[in-house]
């Protein structure tokens, strides 16, 4: 039988000082991390959910033998945990330390249709590319 996840406030406890020690945040009283601010990018999204920002993230995936317990749980909003799904030891750790919170920005504008457009047109237009529909330079 699978023992219970730890609270998001027992993890949020554990990692509250090696996350400043890390440089994520500034302090353990910083106004987002008290806040359910995401561990990776210390973006608050408003998802009006009542469990909050967070989601519980395994940093050693339980097929590598990771356990539920806050020294191998991070709090991540839905985009990091997504971004950092297939992600396990020593890679999430590489990733946990870069990821910025543009990182989550960019990931959500990717991962709409409009976003890849918009984007596309940008790189197009700063490049001086031919738009690959007409054929024609933007």
């Amino acid at each position: 039988m699978r023992k219970s996840m730890p609270s998001k406030k027992s993890i949020r406890a554990y990692w509250a000082k090696r996350l400043v020690a890390l440089g994520k945040f500034d302090s353990v009283h910083h106004g987002w991390f008290l806040n359910d601010a995401c561990f990776a990018c210390r973006m608050l999204w408003s998802d009006n959910t009542p469990d909050g920002n967070t989601e519980r993230c395994h940093i050693l995936a339980h097929a590598d033998g990771g356990t539920e317990t806050v020294d191998n749980l991070h709090l991540l909003c839905y985009v990091c945990h997504k971004d950092s799904e297939y992600l396990s030891g020593k890679a999430y750790w590489k990733w946990f330390i870069k990821r910025l919170p543009s990182d989550g920005i960019i990931s959500i504008v990717m991962q709409s249709v409009d976003g890849r457009r918009m984007l596309a047109n940008q790189l197009r237009s700063k490049f001086n590319l031919l738009d690959p529909c007409n054929k024609q330079r933007i």
